[in-house]
């Protein structure tokens, strides 16, 4: 029978790639080690390390196991540490990387940190938060999501068995920093984006690059949007904005005590209320009351919308 012990002297063993190593640090005997690992060669039917004079290396099979192996050993120690927090409440969300998202995460910890409640905030593409909620590993993930793309993400989340409730909408904007070219400009034509750079968030198919540079392409020239940087990390977005000439397009719901004294938005003419904002949930299934109130927090700055 497979049991974890096995596991972990395979996986300690590759990666010392050494059983007398392994040994060590399992504090136990090579010998041991030895036998441990063959009863699992035994059980798998398939040789796991290949072994040498100068220690022990992966074979084939030993590789595609010792992938799985670490996973089955890093959810064991999760679930072992999940006993330690019975009781415990969890507060899980997804949200598209946003600095201003993160700052309303910060209050809400502030407020509850004392309500003995863990703490699970991730950022990531529409696809990514699709799959960590599929997956269960978050109770809701907060996306903006294009109107010519709404259909077929709705769709998409229908074989999911998820939903997307719409909290506002919201147009797309170009933040801008001291230095861009357009920072004391009231709005900017769609026509007039050829001739800026761009950092941009990762793409996949739900982000707005793909938008704005159709609108613009020219077929004889083929001119699209440049986009000098991708990046996943908004923390990197927001000092390049203040440093440098590079815009970002994006949606814009924050204002108030969120909105950044040198970071300028800019409606692009003609693409107003073209972004849906809201958040995805499982179907048939209540939020929890931690992702309530923070739904609250969310709705209250809707109320101060731009």
């Amino acid at each position: 029978m497979l049991n974890i012990n096995q596991l972990q002297y395979f996986v300690i063993s590759a990666e010392q790639g050494s059983l007398s190593k392994a040994a060590e640090v399992l504090y136990t005997s090579q010998p041991h080690v030895s036998k441990t690992i063959k009863s699992l060669e035994s059980y798998l039917g398939m040789e796991l390390l290949e072994r040498t004079p100068r220690g022990v290396t992966l074979s084939k099979d030993g590789e595609r196991i010792y992938a799985y192996a670490k996973n089955i050993l890093k959810n064991t120690e999760l679930i072992n540490h999940s006993k330690k927090n019975k009781g415990e409440s969890l507060f899980s969300i997804a949200t598209n990387p946003s600095s201003k998202m993160s700052e309303l995460f910060s209050q809400f910890y502030n407020d509850k940190k004392d309500k003995n409640i863990k703490f699970k905030y991730i950022e990531g593409g529409v696809e990514n938060i699709i799959e960590l909620l599929d997956n269960k590993e978050v109770q809701i993930g907060f996306v903006f999501v294009p109107q010519n793309k709404i259909n077929a993400f709705k769709q998409l989340l229908e074989r999911r068995n998820l939903e997307f409730i719409i909290l506002a909408k919201t147009d797309i904007i170009l933040s801008v920093g001291p230095h861009s070219p357009i920072y004391n400009l009231d709005y900017v034509e769609i026509n007039k984006l050829k001739d800026l750079k761009f950092i941009q968030l990762e793409e996949d198919y739900f982000t707005l690059n793909d938008i704005l540079s159709s609108s613009i392409s020219n077929e004889k020239n083929n001119t699209y949007l440049d986009y000098q940087i991708i990046t996943n990390s908004d923390h990197a977005m927001v000092k390049l904005l203040k440093a440098s000439e590079l815009c970002n397009i994006g949606g814009c719901w924050f204002e108030g005590p969120y909105k950044d004294n040198e970071i300028k938005m800019i409606p692009i003419k003609g693409c107003e209320n073209y972004l849906n904002f809201g958040y995805i949930k499982s179907k048939n299934k209540e939020i929890k009351k931690e992702e309530q109130e923070f739904l609250l927090y969310i709705m209250n700055i809707l109320k101060r919308k731009i």
